[in-house]
């Protein structure tokens, strides 16, 4: 499932990264037959293993901003425009913990605007283009924890 927009910008708990260029997420479940007595077809289908996991690549982007997705072991003063990693960083984490971080896509398309918001996120990939023609894209995967209250993700146009 792609979200196609004209303009749009990511937040992750509530700070500007930087304008959204592509999100695409799917939701998925594993699926197994349930048969009863001696039947060859099943009676019922049941769903296992549900996630909702996506990717987004961002441009102009605010590189501090990016590190705090990552987490406290991952330093950026506000205005060095420098990002460094430690050994022990765990992306959406210190190392020790790993926490979510809720995701939200405004979107505006001619004229209409929509919100797109993933509860409780962690990060698992951060992948970074540098090209000539398209300068500084980074690239993030993400799997939706889902809330407390159960909610995973909120789709409103």
């Amino acid at each position: 499932m792609a979200l196609q927009f004209g303009a749009g910008n990511l937040t992750v708990t509530g700070v500007a990264i930087a304008r959204l260029m592509n999100l695409n997420f799917n939701i998925t479940y594993d699926t197994a037959p349930l048969r009863g007595g001696n039947r060859i077809f099943a009676d019922n289908i049941a769903l296992y293993n549900g996630a909702i996991e996506g990717s987004f690549e961002v441009g102009n982007i605010e590189i501090t901003a990016i590190a705090g997705m990552f987490g406290a072991g991952i330093a950026g003063a506000a205005t060095s425009g420098t990002m460094t990693i430690t050994a022990t960083q765990v992306l959406g984490g210190d190392g020790t913990t790993w926490t979510g971080k809720d995701i939200v896509c405004s979107c505006v398309t001619n004229g209409v605007t929509g919100l797109l918001t993933f509860y409780n996120c962690k990060f698992n990939t951060l992948g970074v283009t540098i090209d000539r023609e398209n300068y500084t894209l980074p690239k993030t995967d993400f799997v939706v924890q889902g809330a407390a209250n159960g909610d995973m993700m909120k789709w409103q146009i």
